[in-house]
């Protein structure tokens, strides 16, 4: 094979292992599912690692986010799991979440409601934000927009993609460390 085949074959290789045909980045930490593709198979085994609760540093305070078991038949697609999440500012509350990871519709979404801090949503009643899975490796979950890493030190990656008012996405991280309850 002529090495300039061989390059190309190389590229392509490492271009597609690391992104699945029918996603594509929608920042450098953060994917999406192209048009018409199919969310990825998985299994709640494929997300149990993040159960626990985690505190970390992130829009400009302190975040928490804890995740209950799985619940469910885990050995079928039934199982769900749910959580929330809390940002303090100065040890005051300025918005929290509660959301819930399941099958829906055939596909594993995450769906979550965010409430201010007298709890009034953000949403409209019958609403929520909705995140659906885009890919899943070992310890690393890429949902629309919303990235869950455990790093190598043991500590959480959220990684969020927040759309500005210009249509381009900009990334917010925060990394969490597991605590006891």
């Amino acid at each position: 094979m002529p090495f300039h085949r061989l390059l190309l074959f190389s590229v392509i290789l490492l271009i597609g292992s690391e992104i699945s045909f029918g996603q594509s980045r929608l920042t450098e930490n953060t994917l999406k599912l192209d048009d018409g593709s199919p969310s990825p198979e998985a299994s709640m085994g494929d997300f149990a690692w993040l159960q626990g609760y985690w505190i970390g540093e992130g829009f400009g305070g302190t975040c928490e986010e804890a995740w209950m078991p799985p619940l469910g038949d885990t050995t079928t697609q039934s199982a769900s799991m749910s959580g929330t999440f809390r940002m303090l500012e100065g040890g005051k509350l300025q918005f929290s979440e509660f959301f819930l990871l399941s099958r829906i519709e055939g596909r594993w979404t995450l769906r979550l409601k965010h409430f201010d801090a007298e709890m009034k949503s953000w949403e409209k009643q019958d609403e929520f934000t909705e995140f659906p899975l885009v890919r899943v490796q070992k310890n690393t979950v890429w949902f629309r927009g919303l990235t869950y890493r455990l790093n190598e030190a043991g500590k959480l990656e959220a990684i969020v993609a927040m759309k500005r008012s210009d249509g381009t996405y900009s990334e917010e991280k925060i990394v969490f460390q597991r605590k006891p309850l």
